[in-house]
């Protein structure tokens, strides 16, 4: 047992804090999640029972540089501040929050209230200075990677725009040129609407809409590398606006 859990730590709630920044990320870094939600495990183990531990899962799927759509963060600070909470447990500090200002407003809450922050490095009680310094770094490391990483990503497609080799997606129809690098008219590309029938009836935002399935082929250029007809996302549909 860790010397830092005290009984007044265990007599309150543990808080799981789960956020990964994109529903792509949630979709497709399925461990990362799976690691997240075993904190429940680890709160057990050290000395929570299965009642008190509660799993903050709302905020999968967002950013953590700021708190406007965090449900989850709002209810977890709040609940600090009042102190029913004994322990805070995150993957990484990072996944509490990107911001310094609501990391450390959250470190303070923590320090008043007698909350533990637990992740995979360790137990840190706030209130003690060593441990709040090293809170307190993280935090400030966390914000200053999301920079590192812009800087990184700006400074490559810069590069590659001075070369004239910047690309970017382009709409449903054209395509880039393999000998110029211009972007061209696709020929031959066509939108294929296939109804059900009779037409599948349903209802969004209270309206009835009719929905439909769209195929696209391409048949002037065979081996462009697109199937022969597959169903396209709405941003595609949106895009032949």
């Amino acid at each position: 047992m860790n010397p830092k859990i005290a009984e007044h730590h265990r007599s309150r709630s543990a808080y799981v804090y789960l956020r990964q920044s994109t529903p792509g990320q949630v979709l497709h870094h399925q461990e990362s999640t799976e690691r997240q939600y075993a904190l429940r495990e680890k709160a057990q183990e050290l000395g929570w029972s299965e009642a008190s531990i509660r799993t903050l899962d709302r905020d999968l799927g967002k950013s953590g540089t700021q708190t406007a759509g965090r449900e989850d963060f709002k209810t977890l600070v709040a609940d600090v501040s009042m102190g029913q909470v004994g322990a805070v447990f995150a993957l990484e500090v990072s996944r509490l929050s990107r911001s310094d200002l609501d990391w450390h407003r959250l470190l303070e809450l923590c320090a008043l209230t007698q909350t533990l922050v637990i992740d995979e490095d360790g137990c840190y009680d706030p209130a003690d200075f060593n441990d709040g310094l090293l809170l307190g770094l993280k935090g400030t490391m966390a914000q200053a990677e999301l920079h590192f990483l812009r800087t990184r990503l700006q400074g490559g497609k810069l590069n590659k725009a001075k070369k004239g080799e910047l690309r970017f997606p382009l709409p449903v129809g054209f395509r880039y040129d393999e000998q110029s690098g211009k972007a061209m008219a696709r020929t031959g590309l066509r939108m294929m609407p296939t109804f059900p029938s009779p037409p599948l009836k349903f209802r969004t935002a209270g309206f009835p809409q009719y929905g439909f399935k769209a195929g696209i082929s391409d048949e002037a250029c065979p081996t462009s590398g697109l199937p022969s007809s597959f169903v396209p996302t709405a941003f595609t549909v949106y895009s032949l606006r």
